[in-house]
């Protein structure tokens, strides 16, 4: 049979463009892997000219997959579906490189628990724990994120048995960081279910951490807690000290907007009015969504009481909106 030359011509610069085209991405996406530690929104910028449908390598399109779904992650980037990380998922689970499979189940349930579907996110983080090793970097996320999404659904003591299983971990690996994850993690679990003392016990273990790695915006979050607790005990003044420190202790550069939001709440039941009105109308600046039907449902009874029903109704409407 004699060669069909075009046919082979045709071949060959096939190889070539995609050999010219996986060796340039290849280069991009290790330029990437290095910089999302500590660069993420340089590696996002990097991932984001490239295209996946471009990619013919399986091995380069996996690693592209979970290289943009953890840059987006880092980059606190909503995800919108499950579609990209499954091709890593798929992948790697069949894979032998465990490093690889723990990461990709994990940002696989960081997918899932950003859109709010936490059975499958638990299904995922279990999976990655599977693999995981005692010492690798990811494991401390994983336990955290799982032991959040039981809490989501209410199975305080699956969240209680990872959040200790995780501060076990953190200790072995001496992460103080990690540490301060899980007593806090183990304060808001045992306020939930109203067991004030446990709470405020693992409250203040947490900001005795918190104070030893002089960790500022940690210190602002426990003592918005501790404040938390105070004021649901009915201790009012003991929880506007409290949120005061929150705010002595915050930097710079943070959303303020539920310190005040808390300050505004702890003031009105301290039936300091004009004041608890100022803090929670610059609670509404920066206010996230969820913050705001909080922030309006408060001006909404703070301006019945004072019979100004005009403006509660006007209140009353925008919290509904936000709800």
């Amino acid at each position: 049979m004699k060669p069909n030359y075009l046919t082979i011509l045709i071949t060959t610069l096939c190889i070539f463009f995609n050999a010219c085209h996986n060796s340039n991405t290849a280069p991009q996406l290790q330029l990437a892997d290095s910089l999302i530690d500590k660069r993420a929104d340089s590696a996002l910028c990097i991932l984001e000219k490239l295209s996946i449908e471009e990619i013919s390598n399986k091995s380069a399109k996996a690693m592209y997959a979970l290289l943009l779904t953890e840059a987006l992650d880092k980059n606190f980037k909503s995800h919108r579906n499950d579609s990209l990380i499954l091709i890593a998922v798929d992948y790697y689970k069949d894979n032998s490189n465990n490093k690889l499979k723990t990461k990709a189940y994990y940002y696989l349930g960081r997918v899932y628990q950003d859109n709010k579907d936490y059975v499958k996110a638990t299904e995922a983080y279990l999976s990655a724990l599977k693999t995981a090793s005692p010492n690798q970097v990811p494991i401390l996320q994983i336990y955290n994120n799982l032991a959040l999404c039981y809490e989501s659904q209410e199975f305080y003591l699956q969240a209680i048995k990872t959040y200790k299983e995780s501060y076990v971990t953190a200790e072995k690996m001496k992460d103080k960081h990690g540490i301060l994850h899980a007593t806090r993690g183990l304060g808001n679990i045992y306020a939930i279910q109203d067991e004030e003392e446990k709470a405020l016990s693992y409250y203040q273990k947490a900001l005795s951490i918190a104070q030893s790695i002089k960790d500022s915006l940690w210190e602002n979050a426990i003592f918005c807690d501790i404040a938390k607790v105070y004021d649901d005990q009915g201790l009012y003044i003991e929880a506007k000290k409290q949120i005061d420190s929150a705010l002595n202790y915050a930097p710079s550069d943070i959303n303020l907007s539920p310190t005040y939001f808390w300050k505004g709440t702890i003031l009105y039941n301290l039936e300091e009015i004009d004041s608890a009105v100022h803090y929670l109308s610059r609670a509404r600046v920066n206010a996230n969504i969820y913050t705001k039907a909080s922030i309006y449902q408060t001006l909404y009874e703070i301006n019945k009481e004072r019979k100004n029903y005009e403006q509660a109704i006007l209140y009353n409407d925008t919290a509904l909106i936000c709800y």
